[in-house]
């Protein structure tokens, strides 16, 4: 599968929980140690500890009208959802696929996060504060 259809099908599963599908939201809390890749904590709700089961997570940046996919991992079968209490960016969790491989984060670039499965959603922006 091209990385065209791969982008284009994790979109539609995006959009899809968040229009049809939205029963269940998450928390995304980024951690950027010094000199070191964002870390993505997934959370049923601030105040939970342990993560959230899902499918797909994306990171795209916005440029002019429309977004770049700079990473992007996802289940081969997307309707069978793994828990997962974090994400280091770049880094492929066990049972997820990787396309676009991480491209480099821009130091002071905002980046939306997407995060789903069938029937729950969430994201987040940050600011890539650099190595």
């Amino acid at each position: 599968m091209n990385l065209r259809k791969l982008a284009i099908i994790a979109i539609l599963l995006t959009v899809f929980c968040l229009v049809v599908a939205c029963t269940e939201g998450c928390d995304v809390v980024v951690e950027q140690p010094l000199n070191s890749l964002p870390v993505f904590h997934l959370k049923k709700n601030l105040q939970a500890a342990d993560g959230v089961e899902m499918s797909v997570f994306q990171v795209a940046r916005k440029v002019g009208s429309k977004y770049e996919l700079v990473w992007s991992i996802r289940r081969a079968d997307i309707s069978k959802p793994i828990m997962i209490e974090t994400i280091t960016y770049g880094v492929v969790p066990p049972g997820f696929e990787e396309e676009p491989k991480a491209m480099p984060l821009i130091k002071g670039e905002a980046y939306d996060i997407l995060l789903g499965r069938p029937g729950m959603s969430g994201g987040e922006i940050f600011v890539f504060k650099g190595n």
